[in-house]
């Protein structure tokens, strides 16, 4: 964070460092589900600690939550091989 905080706005520095917590919670109005990377990696029924929930409840309620979403929408190609992503940032998951 520390190395590009000084060089983008106030709210870009401010969504990569709130958006981790985010990707633990679908959000059906973005399309955003939860990654099922995650159900391999922590199983099923893994419930995110406290902490996480907190920053997500603090992020949610935050003036920039939408910036912090679409860092979780747009890294999806990530841990998707076969993610194809396009000039306008958005992501195509798949095919």
């Amino acid at each position: 964070m520390l190395l590009v905080e000084p060089y983008v706005p106030e709210r870009v520095s401010w969504a990569i460092r709130h958006h981790q917590a985010l990707r633990f919670y679908p959000d059906a109005l973005v399309g955003y589900e939860y990654p099922e990377m995650y159900n391999r990696l922590f199983g099923e029924d893994y419930v995110p600690d406290p902490y996480i929930e907190r920053a997500y409840q603090y992020a949610w309620n935050h003036k920039w939550y939408m910036e912090a979403r679409l860092i979780t929408l747009n890294d999806e190609y990530s841990f998707d091989p076969n993610a194809k992503v396009s000039i306008d940032c958005s992501v195509t998951i798949g095919n």
